[in-house]
């Protein structure tokens, strides 16, 4: 196999190396040699009279190659010298300015006569001389030939031009590579718009959509002032061009507020500067609209300063939202809004109001500006979600948790209520198996003592007194249980209301153990009473249940023949003390405190009628006069049960 020489890929590099310092000479060899600018106030100068010297041009520095006129409604008239040093007849396209610039006409005099080749922004893309971003013209220049060239540049849109004359393969690769990083940048923007609609689509946060509105607002302004939009969109309307330039810019400074009432959380944290922040939102769509009506010139200055608002207070704002916990120090104090600063300080510097930005800062600083805007917007969008995303788990475990205690309290409400269910059921078991007995007695000796009568009745003589007195006893017995009964219903249904009224308690006691000598007859009943009772307030009707109650709870424990001592008496208190002392065996280790509970005896009065409800209507009654009871041993023996009263609302 045959070696190729080894000098071959040092020549390919030389070649590669040679080529571009060949075209860098031939464009050194085709140049501008002067330039000079001047104003035409009128805007009305044809071609002929400015030659003539109708106005006065003033020199410009070559070397500088970028000038910034400002923004006036005058004409500006540039004269180049252009000098083709070659052998041969050179073919040079001539760039002005920016895309933007509403007319560029360029004037060359042939056979004595001047020919207008129309440009700039007002021109379609179907009658320029080449389809391209910028507006760029051809010029023939014969060799080793100067010549001059008149061009008149006239916009609404601040004015800034950088004459030079480009070959054709120069000017295509400028083109291509100018064309690549915008459609690039498109990509990356349309990118930005579908995943922000995706995530808004998934996590439901808004954020994420208003900034894919974002950058696809930002998106349409850069390829205004660049001349993308026009080449792409409207070719054939190119007054499209400046609307979009400001309709675009107030959309972006609407979502950039928008921005600030979801990222900083205004309406949460500050609901005043909130209102203000939707105010401003209102104002920039008001401002878009009135693109379509107004003056392009004074209404961007007006934007401009406007939007001053958002690019000066948006850092505040970022820090107050800080203080108040916002992420990621308020989202870097609001530095997403970086996008908008640059753009309001090159168009401020484009005007002339600041110092001049060169184009080689400014390209790489706007890039820089959307590259670390979008990085923290969606760090911010991250960590937002993230949180919330902790928050809601947080909120569902605290929910749950909740869920659980209340299922715990309603499982033990309704353990509470079956225990109840079952407690009640078993004390209407008891009832009635106390009911039961306490009937079945008296009505044993009613059927005896009818029995007695009634072969009494046969043998036609008198019934004995003993005959009835049982009958009356044992009616006297189911009578007393029959009104314990209804008072017990009455309090249990809250139906008893204490009917107080003044009682002579001396006569009132006298009565009532008047009452207890018709039925216990078996017993000695003894009423012992203070020398000064006088007058008490009470209800007389329930005292002397709670009375007629003690007596006859003393009357079943004590023996036959034995006393029961009623005594009525003030207490070291003042506090009326109503007393049931018997003769019987005592509590004899019963729980005191229990045997005012309902359906509750003592041990030892198995063997006696009663339901265990005499002692538990004396409890209630006594609450209802807020006084209160208690039973105990008696000094000798017996038991001494009592009632006491509140001191008397009046005493004689």
């Amino acid at each position: 196999m045959t070696r190729p020489p080894t000098g071959l890929p040092l020549l390919a590099l030389l070649l590669g190396l040679l080529i571009p310092l060949l075209a860098m000479a031939d464009e050194a060899e085709v140049r501008i040699h002067s330039l000079s600018s001047a104003e035409d106030p009128s805007g009305h100068l044809g071609p002929a009279e400015v030659d003539d010297g109708a106005i006065t041009f003033n020199p410009l520095p070559v070397s500088k190659g970028r000038y910034r006129l400002g923004s006036s409604d005058s004409a500006f008239w540039l004269r180049l010298e252009v000098n083709n040093q070659q052998p041969e007849a050179a073919l040079r396209w001539l760039e002005v300015g920016q895309a933007r610039l509403r007319e560029i006409s360029y004037y060359v005099k042939v056979d004595g006569r001047w020919v207008t080749h129309q440009g700039g922004r007002t021109t379609p893309i179907s009658e320029r001389e080449l389809p391209a971003l910028t507006p760029v013209f051809a010029v023939d220049i014969p060799a080793h030939t100067a010549r001059t060239l008149l061009i008149r540049v006239a916009s609404d849109t601040p004015i800034i031009l950088h004459p030079r004359l480009l070959s054709t393969a120069r000017l295509l690769e400028e083109e291509r590579k100018t064309s690549r990083m915008e459609y690039l940048m498109a990509g990356a923007v349309i990118l930005m718009l579908l995943f922000g609609v995706v995530l808004w689509t998934m996590l439901r946060e808004p954020g994420f959509l208003v900034f894919g509105l974002l950058s696809l607002a930002f998106l349409l302004f850069r390829w205004s002032i660049k001349g993308v939009a026009f080449l792409e969109f409207w070719p054939e309307s190119p007054e499209w061009t400046r609307l979009a330039i400001g309709i675009s810019l107030s959309l972006m400074g609407g979502l950039m507020l928008l921005l600030h009432r979801i990222l900083l959380r205004t309406r949460e944290l500050f609901p005043r500067i909130d209102r203000l922040l939707i105010a401003l939102i209102f104002s920039f769509a008001l401002i878009a609209v009135l693109f379509l009506f107004l003056p392009h010139r004074p209404l961007m200055h007006f934007m401009a300063i406007w939007g001053l608002s958002i690019a000066l207070f948006s850092p505040v704002l970022g820090y107050m939202a800080w203080r108040k916990g916002v992420l990621l120090w308020g989202y870097a104090f609001a530095a997403y809004v970086l996008p908008w600063q640059v753009t309001k300080l090159l168009y401020f510097s484009t005007i002339g109001w600041l110092p001049r930005v060169p184009s080689e800062i400014s390209e790489p600083a706007m890039l820089i500006s959307m590259l670390l805007a979008s990085v923290i917007i969606l760090a911010g969008l991250g960590a937002r979600v993230v949180r919330e995303r902790r928050e809601r788990m947080r909120s569902k475990e605290e929910r749950r948790a909740e869920l659980e205690r209340l299922v715990n309290e309603r499982t033990t409400e309704l353990v509470k209520a079956r225990q109840a269910a079952e407690d009640t059921l078993s004390e209407h078991r008891q009832f009635l198996a106390m009911i039961s007995h306490e009937l079945r007695s008296p009505i044993a000796s009613i059927s005896s003592a009818c029995t007695v009568l009634d072969a009494q009745r046969r043998q036609n003589t008198s019934p004995p007194e003993r005959v009835l007195q049982r009958i009356h006893r044992a009616v006297a017995r189911m009578t007393g249980f029959m009104d314990n009964l209804l008072t017990e219903d009455r309090f249990a249904s809250d139906a008893w209301a204490v009917r107080a009224q003044d009682v002579a308690l001396q006569a009132f006691l006298e009565d009532v153990v008047e009452q207890a000598r018709h039925t216990i007859t078996r017993h000695e009943l003894v009423l012992e009473v203070g020398t000064t009772l006088g007058e008490m307030t009470f209800d007389p009707a329930l005292i002397r249940i709670a009375l007629l109650n003690l007596i006859d709870n003393a009357a079943k424990v004590a023996p036959e023949n034995s006393r029961i001592t009623i005594t009525a008496d003030y207490s070291e208190s003042a506090r009326l003390r109503l007393q049931v002392a018997d003769q019987g065996r005592g509590l004899q280790g019963a729980d005191p405190r229990r045997l005012f509970d309902k359906y509750t005896r003592g041990e030892n009065m198995s063997q006696i009628a009663g339901v265990g409800m005499g002692l538990y209507l004396v409890r209630r009654i006594a609450e209802l006069h807020g006084g209160s009871v208690g039973i105990m041993d008696g000094h000798n023996r017996g038991a001494v049960s009592f009632v006491e009263l509140p001191a008397p609302l009046a005493q004689q």
